[in-house]
Formats: C-alpha cells, sequence, structure tokens
C-alpha cells in the first residue's frame, strides 16, 4: 500500500543531503572540479567551461569562451571527429588528445563526452577533460629507470664475465703447463706463485658479491662499540703498504697523538677504509704518493685520502656509491675489479 509522504520529507531514491542553495554555490563546485568542463556547440564553438578547463588552456574566459575548440588541440581534425561523434548521439569515453595552452606548452589529456538532446534536438555538446601529463611523465621516467636498471645490469653481468674469466684463465693456463710436466723446478715455483695470485683474485670478487648481497638483503650485522679510529685506520694502511711498496707509491700516514674514539663496528670500519685506500692505490700510477690523514674538527672525526691518480669525473660523482658501478665499465680498461 502506497504511504503519502510525510510534508518536507526527501521524495523516494533521493539521498537525505541538502540540495545546493543557489545556482552560485552549484557554478563554485562546478569550477572547483578535479575536472575540466565545457559546453560546445554543433560548430565547434565553445559556449562554457568551468575554471579547471580554463586553467589547462591557461586562458581567460574572454581568450576561451566562444573560440572554436580546434584551436586548443594540436591535431588537426580531431574536433570535428569529436562533434561528428557526439552529434550523432555517440558516447565518447577516454579519447586520447594533446591541448595546447596559451603560452605554446602541451598536456596528454583525456576527452570524455556526450551530447544534450531536448524534443529530439540537439543543444549542445558536454565534455570532460582529465590531463594527465604527469602520469605519462612518471611512467616515462619509471620506464627509463627499469631500462637503466636493465642496462647497468648487463653492464655488470658482462663486467663479472670479465673479472672472473682472466684469473680462471690464467689458473687454467699454468694448471695445463704443470701436468704436461715440462716446466723446470724454477718455473714450477713461478706458476704455484701466479695461480695463488689468481685464485685470491677469484676470492676477492667472490668475497665481494657475497657482501654487497649481504648488504643488498639486510643481512649484514654491525656490532657497534667503542674503538680508538687510530688505531683502525692503522692497520688498513698496514694491509694495503706492500701493494704501494709493489707500485712504487709513496705512502704516508699522520695522525693526531691523542685517541680519536668513535662508536662503530671496527671490523667494518676497517674494511671499508681498506677498500677506499685500496682504490687509492690502484687508480695511483706508478711513481706517484697517497697521503692517509686522520684529525678531528669539530669534535668529529676526519679522514681524508689524497692521492695523484686521475681521480673521478664530476659527471660520474653522483654515482660513485651506486652498487658496482665504474666510471669506466668496458672490457677493455686498465683497472679491474667490480667498482
Amino acid at each position: 500500500m502506497n504511504k503519502k509522504r510525510k510534508e518536507g520529507a526527501p521524495p523516494p531514491g533521493r539521498e537525505r543531503g541538502r540540495a545546493p542553495e543557489s545556482e552560485i554555490e552549484l557554478r563554485e563546485f562546478l569550477d572547483h572540479a578535479p575536472v575540466g568542463l565545457r559546453f560546445v556547440s554543433r560548430d565547434g564553438r565553445i559556449l562554457w567551461a568551468n575554471d579547471t578547463e580554463l586553467d589547462l588552456a591557461g586562458c581567460t574566459e574572454a581568450e576561451y569562451i566562444g573560440h572554436d575548440i580546434g584551436e586548443f588541440l594540436v591535431e588537426l581534425g580531431v574536433s570535428g571527429e569529436l562533434l561528428g561523434r557526439l552529434v550523432s548521439g555517440e558516447r565518447i569515453e577516454a579519447y586520447r588528445a594533446r591541448l595546447r595552452s596559451k603560452d605554446g606548452s602541451i598536456r596528454q589529456v583525456l576527452i570524455d563526452g556526450s551530447a544534450l538532446y531536448r524534443d529530439g534536438q540537439f543543444v549542445h555538446a558536454r565534455t570532460l577533460t582529465r590531463d594527465f601529463t604527469a602520469f605519462l611523465e612518471k611512467e616515462r621516467a619509471a620506464r627509463h629507470r627499469v631500462e637503466e636498471t636493465s642496462r647497468l645490469k648487463d653492464e655488470f653481468l658482462a663486467l663479472l664475465s670479465h673479472e672472473l674469466r682472466a684469473p680462471l684463465g690464467t689458473i687454467l693456463l699454468w694448471l695445463g703447463l704443470l701436468h704436461q710436466g715440462e716446466l723446470d723446478p724454477a718455473e714450477s715455483r713461478r706458476a704455484m706463485g701466479i695461480m695463488e695470485h689468481s685464485a685470491r683474485a677469484l676470492e676477492r670478487i667472490i668475497a665481494d658479491l657475497l657482501h654487497a648481497s649481504r648488504i643488498a638483503a639486510g643481512g649484514l650485522m654491525l656490532i657497534p662499540q667503542l674503538v680508538d679510529l687510530r688505531s683502525v685506520v692503522e692497520v688498513a694502511v698496514d694491509a694495503v703498504s706492500g701493494d704501494g711498496a709493489l707500485k712504487g707509491l709513496e705512502l704516508t700516514w699522520s695522525h693526531g697523538e691523542i685517541p680519536i674514539w668513535v662508536t662503530g663496528d671496527p671490523g667494518r670500519l676497517q674494511q671499508a677504509i681498506s677498500n677506499l685506500l685500496s682504490n687509492a692505490i690502484k687508480f695511483t700510477p706508478a711513481g706517484g704518493t697517497v697521503e692517509v690523514c686522520l684529525d678531528t674538527v669539530d669534535q668529529q672525526a676526519r679522514l681524508r685520502v689524497i692521492d695523484s691518480g686521475e681521480g673521478m669525473s664530476s659527471g660520474f660523482l653522483p654515482f660513485a656509491f651506486e652498487r658496482f658501478r665504474q666510471q669506466n665499465s668496458t672490457s677493455t680498461r686498465s683497472h679491474h675489479g667490480l667498482g
């Protein structure tokens, strides 16, 4: 049985939310919509547009209303196609186009549209414009990052293959000569020394890979403690001094007489400092200098490694601490290592 609606109650199916109090309130709501809205006549003239649409076009109302929609679309013929489809009663969804702003900038937009008919007569087309330029730029940047990651992975695999092949090939070569039994005792001892050196090179490469993998996986454990940084640096300097002497480098180590106490993992600190010093020795030509200085500045420890080597280009500096990155990663480079 139908019941009479109480006086003042909303009609059936209508939400109880407050209706707009005036046309001004509705206009403000439309103007601040997150998408561009406009009405377009049959011949393509813009009859009305909200503030968002005007912002997309970079125009004032006077510069936009009354103009042909085609003036603001980059591709020729798009406006005619859109209007033809709308006038025929077709509903348009996510039509991709390029919108030219007044300042000449181009925005990638998606256009939805439909036509308003009264008594079977076309009144105007209504379009909705969504700017997705920023989304495309983010997508393009993400695609570039994926491509760059893939390129770096390929470079790293080629680099790793080269680094492993060199010492492994040396070991196999000398093993073959030893098996032939044609080496005298002196040559055999030399062969053993070369193979040991190559084997240790392989060991360092594998250790670098495992160390980097542990860092990436978050499995690197740090055991911080109070330590005199001078003793840590001194051990690292002693460890690389032999390599420096073989290249004829002048390696100097200076520090103050007062202990420099820091909180850190002694083993990891020594490893980081040793890597730094090893690189300084590797990239400094024979007869050059490597200077290691430890002091304090504003109650903070400062370690400086100054060498007469080739250094890094300014363009590579932002990538210096990325895993396995090298300024020169080609197989013909003069220095070896994984970066």
